[in-house]
């Protein structure tokens, strides 16, 4: 495959995905739209108590009494999961414990508040639900519209995905295999001030792992192409005749090394171009 080639599957793979995400911001509005209609809905037919304030969410009312930092109750619709889609099936209310030291005007007037709430869910649930699964029809049927132009965009991203990042893979193997790959190392700062280069780790094996690598190259590869003999480049420590010590660029032979973790090693840090 040719530069060209590769740069042509890249700028159309920028366009699938500009694709999905504009079908994406669809499907978001129409999510939106739904939830806005279910708070309507539950706005219309449960009206508050007096001065209570009534938090209403799209599938749930939370109850507060004027002025009060605590919830008086919570009335929900309860909804289904099927194969076909959401299905709302009831409505229920929740309510904290409390114990009185006294009875006294304001404990009446609570399971009077209490009482108004439950009525109105008996009274009004039956509407309620219809108005909400007629909700969640259209907002399937206007999804449903949408959705397999969604599923062949995803299914091209995929497949143009995969040509790319294969057509990737075999040039970084082909330049390992020839002249292979340097690494740039990320400037870091000591607690001395000292400014120094580090170099990324290469884990081998499970139970090897390489320090500060400079660069890598495929020695060879097995038959099923699985695995590669690898040459690295590091700093290491050189005793010299005399008892000096430097420290040295060298090559280490690594044998066996899983293929994935070569490419995964290559493809994460950052190379000399």
């Amino acid at each position: 495959m040719t530069n060209l080639e590769l740069q042509n599957l890249e700028t159309r793979l920028d366009k699938v995905n500009q694709s999905i995400t504009e079908l994406e911001k669809q499907g978001d509005v129409i999510y939106a739209d739904a939830r806005e209609r279910r708070k309507a809905v539950l706005k219309e037919f449960i009206a508050p108590y007096g001065d209570d304030e009534l938090r209403i969410a799209d599938r749930r009312i939370e109850v507060y009494p004027k002025n009060g930092n605590w919830e008086l109750c919570n009335i929900y619709v309860k909804d289904d999961w099927k194969s076909q889609g959401t299905e709302y099936t009831d409505m229920y209310m929740t309510v904290g414990s409390f114990r009185t030291e006294t009875m006294e005007e304001w404990v009446v007037e609570r399971f009077q508040k209490l009482t108004y709430y439950a009525q109105a869910i008996v009274d009004y649930k039956d509407d309620i639900l219809a108005r909400f699964n007629q909700i969640e029809a259209e907002k399937s049927e206007r999804y449903a519209a949408i959705n397999p132009q969604m599923r062949e965009l995803r299914k091209q991203a995929k497949e143009l995905n995969e040509t790319i990042s294969d057509e990737k893979d075999r040039r970084k193997l082909e330049m390992l295999s020839n002249e292979g790959v340097q690494f740039k190392g990320s400037k870091r700062e000591g607690w001395d001030g000292e400014t120094y280069i580090e170099y990324p780790d290469f884990q081998a094996k499970f139970d090897e792992r390489w320090n500060g690598v400079r660069g890598i190259k495929i020695l060879r590869t097995s038959a099923s192409g699985k695995s590669a003999d690898v040459r690295i480049t590091i700093k290491g420590t050189k005793y010299n005749v005399g008892g000096d010590i430097t420290k040295e660029l060298m090559s280490k032979d690594v044998m066996r090394v899983r293929m994935e973790n070569v490419l995964k090693f290559v493809n994460y840090n950052e190379t000399v171009a």
